[in-house]
């Protein structure tokens, strides 16, 4: 059986634990939903070459924790 509870994973693109290209994938129930991290890894980490910042990515982590607790309101 499914989850119907709201969830949401927030996962860096590069992620060893599950890459983009591999989660994009998932059968997941449709009360999950996935926030992707630009470049980041496990802990949302860039590259240097790829323009993003830890800071940055950071931020967005928690933009986007925020507004999926804001719909839950």
């Amino acid at each position: 059986q499914r989850s119907t509870v709201p969830m949401l994973i927030v996962q860096g693109e590069r992620d060893a634990m599950g890459c983009f290209d591999e989660v994009r994938d998932y059968d997941l129930a449709p009360s999950v939903e996935l926030a992707w991290i630009p470049d980041g890894d496990h802990s949302f980490k860039p590259r240097h070459r790829s323009g993003h910042s830890v800071s940055t990515n950071l931020q967005l982590a928690v933009e986007k924790v925020d507004d999926f607790l804001r719909k839950l309101l």
